[in-house]
């Protein structure tokens, strides 16, 4: 990954306006309640493929978390860094080193792996964007 992660929003705002993951928190005792957006950024590099998303977790445009989410077996970032502790962070979902994150943010990254990740459209969805991404960074 040499490029930047860029929103989502940037590059495809009529389908993000549409597409864009959030939850109403009313119930949840592990972070205040209210309406919470994922908004997504994928790296435009165009030459890159590393099949990753960043997602920021917002409230009232206040930044909660940055999650990485990589969606690749760990077998595909191996091969494709060539470090095997490289692709262990780049696999699966983790707070981002360097993104923003509140005192919630290892709440919303285990509320990520524990419900986000189980809804399978979600997941293929975010695979869909990437391609999206990547194709309109190409023209």
């Amino acid at each position: 990954m040499n490029g930047d992660f860029q929103s989502f929003h940037e590059i495809c705002p009529e389908l993000a306006n549409t597409e864009t993951r959030g939850i109403f928190n009313f119930f949840n005792s592990n972070f205040p309640p209210g309406q919470y957006y994922f908004l997504e950024s994928y790296c435009n590099d165009k030459k890159c493929d590393c099949r990753k998303v960043m997602i920021m977790v917002v409230n009232k445009n206040r930044p909660i978390a940055t999650i990485g989410f990589g969606w690749e077996d760990i077998n595909f970032y191996e091969k494709w860094i060539g470090d095997k502790e490289t692709a262990k962070i780049m696999k699966g979902p983790s707070l981002e080193l360097g993104g923003i994150h509140s005192e919630f943010a290892n709440r919303f990254l285990k509320f990520f792996k524990e419900k986000i990740l189980t809804d399978k459209p979600y997941i293929e969805r975010i695979k869909t964007h990437y391609k999206i991404f990547k194709t309109r960074l190409r023209i």
